[in-house]
Order: C-alpha cells, then structure tokens, then sequence
C-alpha cells in the first residue's frame, strides 16, 4: 500500500529554496523588485518569514539566485529567450550582411512583456545602487556577450577578439528596440531590425579592413 514519500530533511529545504524562488519571481513581476518584501514573498510561498531567512539572508540574495537561473532554459521567471535572444540558427544567408539581417528579422518577432522590462530596468538600477548585485549582473551578461559573440564571430568571418563586443552590440541594439516598443507602443518594422543588425557584419569586417 503506497503512501505519501517523506522528504529528508536536504530535499525539504531545497524544495522550500525552490518555492521561495517562485514565489519571489512571481512578486518581481507583479508588483516590481523594490515594492515586494520579505514578508510578501512568504506569503505568497506559504511559508515563515524564517523560513525565507534560513535559506536567503536578504531579498537581494533571492535577487541574485534568480539571476543565476537566467542561463537555464527552463527558469521559470524570465524568459532568456525574448530578453536576450542568442538563437543564430536563423541567421542563415549567402552573405555576412545576408546572414545578421535574418537573424535580426527573426528577432524582430521577439517581444518581452510590459512587466518584463520595467522588472529588467528596475533590476538593474537596483544592482547599480550594490557592488556585489553590480559585479554579479555584469558577469552575467559579459559571459552572455562573449557567448553570443563568439558564434557571430564565425558566422562573419571576424576577429575573436571581437566576440565580446559584437555580443553587447547585438544585445544593446536589442534592448533599445523593445524598449522603444514599450514605451511608446509603436511596433519597430522588421526591416528596422535587419538594417541594424546588418551593423554587425560592418563592425566585424571594420576590424578585417583595419588589419
């Protein structure tokens, strides 16, 4: 006759982590990084506000473990996939030009949630005002830079000392159209994105002519 499976105790505490966690991205969301507290984020988890503190030692560390996630693709918070795109299997063309000007059409269908980027630019401006969540958000996202980079490195035939600046160029151009999005609510024609993106086959072969 089966039962209920009992938890060890490891398994309880890293399933309590796991709920905080929701319940944390699930506030970020609703109500925004600085407006959430401590004690909303137990209520919303069903649990003590002790219960937050044996596992996280501020709302700044859930902040921080969240970020950690953000390379997972089944994170539950935010999706990577429509904040910082880094699919290059669209990016297919004859040319350098033909190439980034697809992926930038393909990435023209990507659009976060209203929420979603008020939640990234309230993130950041929270991780500017801490030198720990400052240095942690910019490894994240120079890894993501170098990443990305080093793939749009072989796609144009560039410098892999390049890699990290063609990824912050194609990430910053990114971030700039949908925020112009949210912000005024005008759609940005695909063909925008494919002449900006187009910009990083300049960029790549600016570097070849310079040598």
């Amino acid at each position: 006759m089966g039962g209920k499976v009992r938890l060890s105790r490891a398994e309880r505490k890293a399933q309590t982590r796991t709920d905080l966690l929701r319940a944390a991205s699930r506030l970020f969301l609703r109500k925004g990084f600085v407006a959430t507290t401590v004690e909303d984020i137990a209520r919303e988890a069903g649990v003590t506000s002790g219960a937050v503190y044996s596992n996280f030692a501020t709302k700044e560390d859930m902040f921080l473990a969240l970020i950690d996630e953000l390379p997972n693709p089944e994170s539950t918070w935010i999706s990577q996939d429509t904040t910082a795109p880094d699919d290059l299997s669209v990016a297919v063309g004859d040319s350098p030009e033909e190439r980034m000007a697809a992926w930038g059409r393909a990435v023209s269908t990507l659009q976060p949630d209203r929420k979603v980027i008020a939640l990234i630019s309230e993130l950041n401006a929270a991780a500017m005002r801490s030198d720990r969540s400052r240095r942690r958000v910019a490894l994240h996202n120079v890894t993501f830079f170098r990443r990305v980079g080093e793939q749009l490195v072989e796609l144009l035939d560039g410098d892999p000392d390049d890699a990290e600046l063609l990824g912050m160029f194609a990430q910053s151009i990114y971030s700039g159209f949908v925020s112009h999005v949210v912000l005024t609510g005008e759609p940005i024609p695909e063909e925008h994105f494919a002449r900006a993106y187009r910009l990083l086959a300049v960029l790549a072969r600016d570097r070849q002519r310079a040598n």
